[in-house]
C-alpha cells in the first residue's frame, strides 16, 4: 500500500517532468495559474499538496488528466502505464502534449496524411 507521502512524491515528479517539457519556469507556471513560485516549489517537492481546484488547472493547462497527474494509472491511455508493447505510442503522445496548440493541428493533419499513404 502506498503512504501518502509517496503519493505526493510521485505528484511532485509528474509535475515537475510536465513543467520542463513545457520548457517552462516554476515562475512561468506559477504565473499561468495565479499562485507563488514557492507554491510550486512546495509541490514539486512533495512539502505541500494542491488543493483540488489546483490539480484541476494544472491538469488542464498541460492537457492531462488529473488521475495521469496524480501518478494514478488510467489505462492504455496514459502514457506512463503504457506496456512495453506501446512506448512508442506513449512518446508520440507525450511530443503531443508538449507542443503549443497551433503546433498540434499541424501534427494532427500530418499524422492524418501519413496514415492516408
Amino acid at each position: 500500500m502506498t503512504n501518502r507521502t509517496d503519493k505526493t512524491t510521485d505528484f511532485g515528479k509528474i509535475l515537475k517532468e510536465l513543467r520542463n517539457e513545457q520548457g517552462l519556469t516554476q515562475i512561468r507556471l506559477a504565473k499561468a495559474i495565479g499562485v507563488t513560485q514557492g507554491t510550486i516549489y512546495f509541490w514539486e517537492n512533495g512539502i505541500n499538496e494542491p488543493t483540488a481546484y489546483y490539480v484541476v488547472a494544472l491538469a488542464d493547462f498541460f492537457d492531462v488528466s488529473a488521475d495521469e497527474l496524480l501518478g494514478r494509472p488510467t489505462g492504455f491511455s496514459s502514457e506512463r502505464s503504457a506496456s512495453a508493447g506501446e512506448e512508442e505510442t506513449a512518446e508520440i503522445l507525450r511530443l503531443y502534449r508538449a507542443l503549443p496548440g497551433d503546433k498540434k493541428k499541424i501534427a494532427l493533419s500530418l499524422m492524418k496524411a501519413l496514415r492516408e499513404d
